[in-house]
């Protein structure tokens, strides 16, 4: 039971008779009384007087809750993974949803009584279908993560399930504290918290081994007049890394598989005018779990205005400064196509 003490408008008391069997152990309330001094009508007065009722026992939930649901979050150590609990207005949920109310006025006295309670067992009711639904959510997003996992797509599992599912941990943990305040079976919240804990520490593990746990195999094969271009290769790899990719040297283990053949197709000099050189070359990229290949074709086709194939800027001392440029911008068009390749 919480009674508590205002000044001004409205003060706690012990309830008239008529709230009686809203004040047994089976309801978390507050009763409020007030006098009507500046003689309001007795609509506008009651309102106020249930608003300050109100407002009272939600913001004696607010503190305790908070306390509670931050040191969940605390003990289960996912303070790098969701934020901590927000200090968001929780009167709204307690209020419009669990909590009702009763007036009573004496118009002879101008006074008024409100009492605020909370049904415990309905208030069980609905926190355990919150936690229910937000561990459902958890635990499908593992298992669809997983699923992805097998089949290659990594980012996909911790882009499009894992992440997004990470504040579901912040609404089970809520759900549990308020459970705890309207006094839920001790051992159950005990499994309900292991559960809790058991899952948390699951997607932190899986998240862990996904941040840079997309393993490449990139093949390249890059030339300016014949001879090796190697910077080809780290600039499409630096490109890659941001989205958690690691290279790996052969094709065991590796979740994809880019081949890049590529080469100066072409190039254009005319008398008093600047060295143009062209690049083109092959893209093929295998899913390397199912060995499928999820992409084939010309690097000049991955974007519109390169006919003849991808043209570095010009020079006027010889054809390599071109080269070189337009093997920055196929780069790119490889990466861009992997990542687009990694994410579906």
């Amino acid at each position: 039971m919480f009674l508590l003490s205002w000044t001004g408008k409205g003060w706690s008391q012990e309830c008239p008779t008529a709230f009686l069997d809203k004040t047994t152990p089976e309801y978390v309330y507050t009763c409020y009384h007030g006098s009507n001094t500046q003689r309001e009508a007795e609509q506008a007065f009651m309102d106020g007087l249930r608003n300050n009722a109100y407002g009272a026992l939600a913001h004696q939930f607010q503190s305790q809750v908070r306390s509670i649901v931050e040191r969940e979050i605390r003990e289960t150590n996912l303070e790098t993974e969701i934020s901590a609990f927000s200090q968001t207005d929780m009167t709204t949920d307690l209020t419009l949803t669990l909590a009702q109310s009763k007036r009573l006025y004496d118009g002879k006295r101008r006074e008024g009584w409100v009492i605020v309670y909370i049904n415990k067992a309905e208030a069980r009711g609905y926190y355990m279908g919150e936690y229910n639904r937000a561990m459902t959510r958890i635990g499908n997003a593992m298992t669809n993560a997983q699923a992805y996992v097998a089949r290659g797509m990594k980012a996909k599992a911790r882009d499009e399930e894992l992440r997004p599912v990470l504040p579901e941990f912040e609404k089970a943990a809520e759900a549990m504290a308020w459970l705890d305040l309207f006094a839920f079976p001790t051992e159950r919240m005990e499994q309900m918290l292991s559960d809790y804990r058991r899952q948390s520490v699951a997607v932190k593990q899986m998240l862990a081994d996904l941040q840079n746990g997309i393993a490449v195999c990139l093949r390249s094969s890059a030339k300016v007049m014949g001879q090796a271009y190697v910077p080809f290769d780290s600039d499409v790899k630096g490109r890659l890394q941001p989205l958690g990719c690691n290279f790996v040297g052969t094709t065991a283990g590796a979740d994809w598989i880019v081949d890049v053949q590529a080469d100066v197709n072409r190039t254009v000099h005319r008398e008093g005018l600047p060295y143009f050189a062209y690049v083109d070359g092959t893209l093929t990229i295998t899913n390397g779990k199912t060995h499928q290949v999820v992409f084939a074709g010309r690097i000049s086709q991955l974007e519109s205005g390169h006919a003849d194939g991808i043209r570095g800027d010009g020079d006027t001392r010889s054809y390599d400064p071109s080269a070189h440029d337009a093997y920055k911008q196929a780069a790119r068009l490889v990466a861009n196509k992997t990542m687009e390749i990694i994410k579906q």
